[in-house]
């Protein structure tokens, strides 16, 4: 199935994976430009990985990744989602001085609309930063990487805490490293 997939320049990577942007081709879409979250397979997809494909499968928004497919190939499984030309919000911001107001309303209100939209369908991201919001070519702002998002649904308390460190709600930190008292 791999052969579906050309893979080009990387886009960035994580603690699940790399993301590259690809050509993929495929029945229904014919053949475009997409993203390619690959993620290494010790042996088979591990319950993150298939939760995170479950999301992104259930999730239709104007202002979520639109998911493709998800191929799997020798040692990886691929999830194959929308491109965004302008990348990450963070490093589109971290290479500006200054922003056109109208783009940071514009981004704010894209990003409370996908906010909005999880909320409805009870799932919480737990992982909501910068880095996780991509800009498509026409300046819309998707919401990314679900990788450790959580269905509110769900009765299962068995989970810690995860997420970034830098990003973390500082009431979740007890889960990370316990500070010795003073």
């Amino acid at each position: 199935m791999g052969a579906n997939l050309t893979y080009h320049e990387r886009l960035g990577s994580g603690a699940s994976g790399e993301v590259f942007r690809v050509t993929w081709k495929s029945k229904e879409f014919g053949t475009i430009e997409a993203a390619a979250k690959k993620i290494r397979l010790d042996e088979e997809p591990t319950a993150q990985q298939k939760s995170e494909i479950e999301f992104l499968k259930r999730l239709d928004h104007k202002n979520i990744v639109k998911y493709y497919d998800t191929v799997l190939e020798k040692k990886h499984v691929v999830i194959v989602t929308e491109y965004a030309a302008k990348g990450s919000l963070y490093d589109y911001l971290k290479d500006k001085d200054k922003l056109p107001e109208h783009l940071l309303h514009r981004w704010i209100f894209h990003l409370a609309r996908g906010v909005n939209y999880l909320k409805e369908n009870d799932v919480a991201h737990r992982d909501l930063k910068s880095p996780n919001c991509i800009l498509t070519a026409d300046n819309v702002l998707k919401i990314c990487d679900f990788g450790i998002a959580k269905d509110l649904t769900s009765t299962k308390t068995t989970e810690s805490a995860k997420g970034s460190i830098r990003w973390i709600a500082p009431e979740l930190l007890t889960d990370f490293a316990t500070v010795p008292e003073r």
